[in-house]
């Protein structure tokens, strides 16, 4: 049933992709008003056009081989059935987000990606995946809260339809601040990072399609949508540059190969909001759908060894992959190239374009040097994966039989075809024939000689316990968000406990009851005296008068 579910996603996807050239020069857009409150109305819009519809076709069709991986990867779980209900909710409120233009309309596939994200993380129930689940949670949650607040200050607008909220150029700061703040939380950039790894406490399959394609893309492709807001922001450019290099940094030093992954995720997302900062949109977009793919394609290989050595994850524990997994092994070597940019691969026309847009058009050497640190950073952790899966001597568990599972071979058919030949092909789509930037020659052998030298002096330094201490506890980020929301709790339950319940209920609702109930009693006493008065005078003139 589920994987006719998959295989019907994937022909959609293709579908939807195909007809999106159609889409190339076109715009549909639907309305129903569904509320009119004076001179404001909020409307069910959808939008229709190339950019949607190329990103919904991506992620119909990574969802797709992902059903089709999962149903082979969740053999003989209990709540198998639980598992596929989520992950195809999940896939629509992706598919709301993506193409409905009206951001009150938006919370529904907002909200929806949080929700589900967060029942996908518990799904084992352990100790360990409520704490990564509660953390995730907070921190989507705060986000979702400035996203309110940037929804409430835009009605002085008149409209929450970003495609007409664009026309107005005078947009408060203020606004501004809120909306990158929200979206930057959905992203995972600094200082809101350190639930991106702790999610990996979920199943390798959520992992692939939530945290590599979907969720975390969700606040890049909203920044995007919303370019007028983040244009030239000095903010969002340190806050990316920031978390290329920190990423970078700690995925350098962990070991466990579904945080490497994640952390490679969040240093691709550090590199589509810089694009989107310098204001090089077409070109963040495109990055944004090569990593999805290559990505994807990464997780399920990552899984598919996870689930042969039975549950190992850490890279030291495997190594001579390539004996029994050709195909997995191939697909892992592929897409860690395709992640350092290297030539002709997927992730090489997107990165490369990037770098040369940064420093032949934009002009910021600093940046351009920040920019070719957090490339050197993603080559080393890329070759340092290869190298304890491919070179290293396999020191798991001696009992059992690594193989590769026919099943989830086939589901990455497509996604080996994607990571290596989408490039170029959406290259043209994307840019056309005319697209050139030329740099002078001291500029490409700069990056090289760059990035040669800067292996070399890294390596000098990756022993040292200051960088090892530091990266390794990922910048202190995950104490540093645990300390605030555990103190931030603490502080609002302390509040309410002394304020809510005490101070406002006893001076509150129950100082109130006690001095209604005081004078409802002296008032109810004199009252009870004035009628025995009365009795007793209409007693008594009825004694006269007799």
């Amino acid at each position: 049933m589920y994987m006719c579910s998959g295989v019907v996603m994937i022909f959609l996807g293709i579908l939807i992709l195909l007809s999106s050239y159609y889409f190339s020069l076109k715009v549909f857009y639907f309305e129903w008003e569904m509320l009119s409150w004076g001179v404001l109305d909020i409307h069910f819009s959808f939008l229709l056009d190339w950019y949607s519809l190329i990103f919904s076709g991506f992620v119909l069709m990574i969802s797709g081989n992902v059903l089709i991986y999962s149903d082979s990867y969740m053999e003989g779980d209990f709540h198998k059935n639980l598992f596929f209900r989520l992950m195809i909710l999940f896939v629509m409120s992706m598919l709301l987000l993506i193409n409905i233009s009206n951001l009150v309309m938006v919370l529904l596939g907002w909200d929806g990606l949080g929700i589900i994200s967060y029942l996908l993380i518990i799904y084992y129930q352990s100790k360990r995946s409520f704490n990564c689940g509660s953390l995730t949670l907070l921190s989507n949650r705060l986000g979702d809260a400035m996203f309110l607040i940037s929804l409430f200050l835009l009605v002085e607008y008149y409209s929450w339809d970003f495609y007409l909220c664009m026309y107005f150029f005078s947009l408060n700061s203020l606004l501004k601040f809120i909306f990158i703040l929200s979206m930057i939380t959905k992203s995972a950039q600094i200082p809101f990072s350190a639930w991106l790894p702790a999610a990996m406490a979920a199943p390798t399959p959520v992992s692939s399609l939530v945290h590599s394609s979907t969720l975390v893309t969700a606040g890049v492709y909203l920044l995007f949508r919303n370019y007028f807001l983040v244009m030239g922001s000095d903010l969002l450019l340190m806050v990316s540059v920031m978390t290329m290099l920190m990423s970078g940094g700690v995925a350098n030093y962990e070991m466990d190969i579904k945080k490497i992954i994640a952390l490679s995720t969040l240093s691709q997302l550090g590199v589509m909001v810089f694009s989107m900062a310098i204001g090089n949109l077409l070109m963040c977009y495109y990055h944004l759908l090569m990593h999805a793919m290559f990505k994807a394609l990464l997780f399920l290989c990552a899984g598919s060894f996870i689930h042969m050595l039975g549950g190992y994850q850490d890279i030291r524990m495997m190594g001579g992959l390539m004996k029994n997994c050709y195909f997995h092994t191939l697909g892992l070597f592929v897409c860690s190239l395709s992640l350092g940019g290297f030539p002709f691969l997927t992730g090489f026309y997107s990165k490369d374009l990037i770098y040369e847009y940064t420093v032949g058009s934009w002009g910021g050497a600093m940046i351009g040097i920040f920019f070719l640190v957090g490339v050197l950073l993603t080559m080393s952790y890329s070759f340092r994966l290869m190298g304890f899966s491919f070179l290293n001597f396999y020191l798991g568990s001696s009992v059992g039989y690594v193989y590769e599972n026919l099943k989830m071979s086939a589901s990455m058919i497509m996604l080996y075809v994607g990571a290596n030949l989408n490039g170029g092909l959406f290259m043209w789509f994307f840019m056309g024939k005319g697209f050139l930037i030329n740099l002078s020659i001291l500029s490409k052998m700069g990056t090289l000689i760059f990035m040669i030298s800067g292996i070399y002096f890294f390596n000098l330094l990756v022993k040292t316990k200051i960088l090892l201490d530091c990266f390794s506890q990922m910048v202190y980020l995950v104490k540093l968000s645990n300390f605030f929301f555990s103190k931030g709790l603490g502080a609002i339950f302390k509040l309410y406990k002394q304020g809510d319940m005490g101070l406002f209920e006893f001076y509150g609702g129950y100082g109130l009851f006690g001095m209604f109930n005081f004078f409802s009693t002296y008032f109810l006493k004199g009252s009870y005296d004035y009628l025995l008065g009365f009795i007793f005078s209409m007693v008594f003139g009825v004694w006269l008068g007799m």
